[in-house]
């Protein structure tokens, strides 16, 4: 819910410029990208045999 105020700054970036929304398009890049990377995070992980908080201990035995 911390990203909650993103839509309105990227709102606010495109009333100031008037022409296209740079503000949202930005905010959803952003957004996605961090999505996508907690997600090949996770899969890094989950290949390497590690729990969710498995660390930098290495594969389990």
């Amino acid at each position: 819910m911390e990203m909650a105020g993103a839509p309105l700054i990227g709102y606010g970036v495109d009333y100031l410029t008037g022409w296209f929304p740079w503000g949202t398009l930005a905010f959803t890049a952003v957004g996605f990208w961090l999505g996508v990377s907690q997600l090949i995070a996770a899969a890094n992980k989950a290949s390497a045999g590690q729990g969710p908080s498995g660390g930098m201990r290495g594969p389990r035995r």
